[in-house]
């Protein structure tokens, strides 16, 4: 089977290529992973002290109070104490939403308060007083009432923002679990520009990739025109014709440029040498020539019927002599 041909220059980008794909491909992770890492730190560490700054001033005997009513009494002194602590948390942070839910029964979840209504009692992502939660939210939620739950991986809010989301269990001062806060928190401005920066990331090194491999692949035909070129030449010298190879060396020779001298002189030398051959040739068939016409003449002249002829003519030319004498 003939060996398939594949050109130097196809095989070098191939092999570059790949290095460059591997060597990218484990950076674009590296970046990734720490841009996600960082942006997980301080999404946590945002939303922990959101949660921290809401149980610290909440009142939970009061929260178990309103709780303990089979409806909400928005007209409680309580509740509106409750309302206020709401206002004062959205103007803590602007961005985020809270609600304070409880567990009036086991799978259960009702509302208490949302600080949605308590600003706008109208829209539709508000949450009213004694409304009970979805059940398919159930298992995050049953998890506030017991630990601190977060969910890092942004999504939709109830207003359409992306935002995280945590819960926290609220105590009473007898330590036990009386409701939980669930708030909603928004990306500050440092998590945003690192979200937008790891967004960017993988065009950005897109962008590098491709103009590194048109790179790669402009080099390669430079370095493999060369080659070409002394493969052409070296066809040409099998065919008789040593013309020299042109090369322009530029401000910087290399080995390509010293290849290429040394091709030309070992041309030339080729061309002397067969030059010199020649003409031995051609003089050794001078001497070939002559050596066989004076071959051919001694055997003409060391044939019988040349001796025959000999001894004829020279006694033709004696009986010529005598008649002459006669005469």
């Amino acid at each position: 089977m003939k060996p398939v041909f594949i050109s130097l220059r196809i095989k070098m980008l191939v092999v570059i290529v790949i290095r460059i794909t591997i060597v990218y491909v484990a950076m674009y992770i590296w970046i990734y992973t720490s841009f996600t890492n960082s942006t997980a730190r301080s999404l946590q560490a945002n939303l922990e002290t959101v949660l921290k700054a809401g149980t610290a001033s909440l009142n939970g005997d009061a929260i178990a109070a309103l709780a303990a009513g089979s409806q909400p009494d928005t007209a409680d002194s309580r509740y509106q104490a409750l309302a206020a602590w709401f206002a004062q948390f959205k103007n803590y942070n602007p961005g985020a939403n809270a609600y304070l839910y409880y567990q009036p029964a086991p799978g259960r979840l009702v509302v208490l308060a949302d600080g949605l209504a308590l600003q706008d009692p109208k829209p539709a992502q508000a949450y009213q007083a004694g409304q009970q939660l979805d059940p398919s939210a159930g298992s995050l939620l049953q998890a506030g009432l017991t630990t601190e739950t977060a969910d890092l991986e942004l999504h939709s809010g109830r207003q359409g923002s992306k935002v995280v989301s945590g819960i926290t269990p609220i105590y009473n001062s007898s330590g036990k679990v009386v409701a939980a806060l669930a708030v909603e928190v928004p990306p500050d401005l440092a998590v945003q520009d690192q979200l937008q920066a790891r967004a960017n990331l993988l065009p950005l090194l897109g962008l590098v990739y491709l103009l590194l491999s048109f790179s790669v692949w402009f080099i390669t035909g430079n370095l493999t025109r060369s080659v070409r070129g002394l493969d052409l030449a070296s066809r040409r010298i099998g065919e008789g014709d040593y013309t020299a190879i042109e090369h322009k060396p530029g401000l910087f020779p290399d080995e390509i440029s010293h290849l290429t001298q040394t091709f030309n002189q070992m041309a030339a030398k080729v061309r002397g040498r067969e030059e010199t051959l020649r003409k031995q040739v051609e003089k050794l068939t001078i001497q070939v020539d002559q050596a066989k016409r004076q071959q051919a003449v001694k055997e003409v002249v060391d044939s019988d019927f040349f001796q025959d002829l000999q001894t004829k003519a020279k006694s033709l030319r004696e009986n010529h002599q005598a008649s002459d004498a006669a005469e």
